[in-house]
């Protein structure tokens, strides 16, 4: 009876440890998904672009999404939030983009155009793809891998040995 107790008492805590290791993987694996790149610096026509409330996410896809106000603003565009539909409207001159948050494309002045993520709302702030928003908006986007910097600008940079490689 005794050794039944006690080989009792060791089931017991297999099966906690078991159930803390489980508990610990799925807090493992859901946390990834949207990693904070802190290290990642973007910067718009060589001035650095300072996100105040809600930094950079590499998500799962391998994307960089940020928020959307801050780049679009940067290159000139203007944004209005409407919040009942979830949907964001951004202005370049004449031009209008339409995104609705969840979905995995915008309407760029009528036309639909796809890209290889989904729009999501972290901390109060529509994410979206860098290089999507960055180039609907006219700009050149080059990744500098060794040092984690983006650089958006109007001008073809090809010349200083940066390429538009996606990240």
């Amino acid at each position: 009876m005794i050794s039944l107790r006690k080989g009792g008492r060791e089931v017991r805590k297999k099966r906690i440890a078991m159930l803390l290791l489980e508990v610990m993987l799925l807090v493992g694996f859901a946390f990834p998904v949207l990693a904070l790149a802190d290290d990642i610096r973007v910067y718009v026509d060589n001035s650095e672009v300072i996100f105040w409330d809600q930094k950079p996410v590499l998500n799962a896809d391998n994307r960089i999404l940020v928020p959307i106000r801050y780049v679009s603003q940067a290159l000139g565009g203007e944004v209005k939030w409407f919040g009942e539909s979830q949907r964001v409207e951004i202005k370049y001159g004449e031009q209008k983009m339409w995104l609705t948050v969840g979905e995995n494309f915008a309407w760029w002045n009528g036309e639909k155009k796809d890209f290889d993520t989904t729009t999501i709302i972290m901390n109060n702030r529509v994410m979206i793809p860098l290089r999507f928003v960055s180039e609907c908006l006219g700009a050149y986007v080059y990744w500098n891998g060794a040092k984690r910097e983006v650089f958006i600008t109007k001008d073809y940079l090809q010349q200083h040995g940066l390429k538009g490689a996606y990240f």
